[in-house]
């Protein structure tokens, strides 16, 4: 798009090749559009070119809103490791079920970061999960409250699974 606008091309039924540029305004022409040559109403035909040149490809929007949802996934499996950590050390007790917590934040930072989910999305918030829970769990295994609690594998396959379901699922409409 140029600083004046959007450069339109178009050529009318009786033979007529036009262009100019225009600003659309809500996507769409802000004026009625007449051919040089006939004077027939040509606004429909812009419409359209501007409407084909306004919308964006599915696969870009596809891989964009994928990015999106893997970096809501892992900035939220950081606050959510960094947290479970500060729970077992202020607490000084390994707390294996705040594992699960872990997955359900970060299925939902995929989500309000990517409200179109997907099973790519799924895995990877999946995996986001599974770092941040075992991340957490060697952090709290390094310190003196910490130790590695034998119910800490079954949160965290609920984590994984949570976080994956939660970022699979589509919203509705």
């Amino acid at each position: 798009m140029n600083p004046t606008g959007v450069e339109l091309r178009i050529e009318c039924d009786c033979g007529t090749r036009f262009k100019f540029d225009v600003l659309p305004l809500n996507g769409r022409m802000p004026q009625r559009i007449e051919c040089p040559g006939c004077g027939v109403d040509r606004t429909a035909a812009a419409n359209e070119q501007l409407r084909a040149r306004l919308t964006p490809e599915p696969g870009a929007v596809a891989t964009r809103s994928f990015a999106l949802g893997l970096t809501g996934a892992a900035v939220a499996g950081l606050v959510g490791m960094l947290a479970w950590f500060f729970l077992i050390q202020s607490t000084g007790h390994q707390i294996a079920f705040a594992a699960w917590g872990v997955g359900l934040l970060v299925g939902l930072g995929a989500r309000a970061m990517c409200r179109e989910g997907g099973r790519k999305l799924g895995y990877a918030a999946g995996a986001c999960a599974f770092v941040a829970v075992v991340g957490g769990q060697l952090l709290a295994v390094r310190s003196p409250a910490g130790g590695l609690g034998w119910l800490t594998l079954l949160w965290l396959l609920m984590a994984v699974a949570s976080a994956f379901k939660l970022a699979t699922s589509r919203a509705e409409r």
